[in-house]
């Protein structure tokens, strides 16, 4: 994933986040906010800038390795290969970690759909709109890191082909 690209899903994600904090604090004007409201609406905004973190795409790489060695496997992840032994090492290791995260991209899945439902349930049912939105941010979230581990996936996949 570029700088830009990445720039612009964490742009999304935290406008998101914001959007749907505030959508929650009016939906929740006219009935008046718990305490439970308060700390759930609080907890779905925690979340989702916690999520932010997992959305920017950085290829897992032991932490002894230095920074610039680092980027540089990030780069050969991303360019599919590289001439150096140790960075190329590096990067099939990250690589292999990457390729056998498919239960992972199900779980989210599996996750997002079943808080659709509840979001999709909730709004027709009549329920309480703070529900729906934190429902509804919830999926988006858990969509937006399904898709970029499932990209740093295929990613990884093509480098170890």
């Amino acid at each position: 994933m570029s700088a830009l690209t990445r720039g612009r899903a964490i742009a999304l994600l935290a406008v998101l986040v914001v959007v749907a904090f505030l959508a929650g604090l009016l939906a929740g004007l006219g009935d008046g906010l718990s305490g439970l409201d308060w700390a759930l609406l609080l907890l779905v905004a925690v979340v989702g800038l916690g999520i932010l973190v997992f959305v920017v795409e950085r290829p897992w790489v032991p932490a002894t390795v230095e920074p610039a060695d680092q980027e540089a496997v990030a780069r050969a992840l991303d360019e599919g290969g590289t001439t150096d032994p140790r960075i190329d090492r590096l990067a099939r290791e990250a690589a292999e970690r990457a390729a056998s995260r498919m239960w992972f991209v199900w779980l989210l899945g599996i996750c997002a759909a079943l808080q659709m439902a509840a979001a999709v349930t909730r709004a027709v049912v009549g329920g309480n709109w703070l529900l729906v939105v934190m429902s509804a941010v919830l999926c988006v979230s858990l969509g937006l890191t399904g898709w970029s581990t499932w990209t740093a996936r295929r990613r990884a996949v093509r480098y170890l082909a």
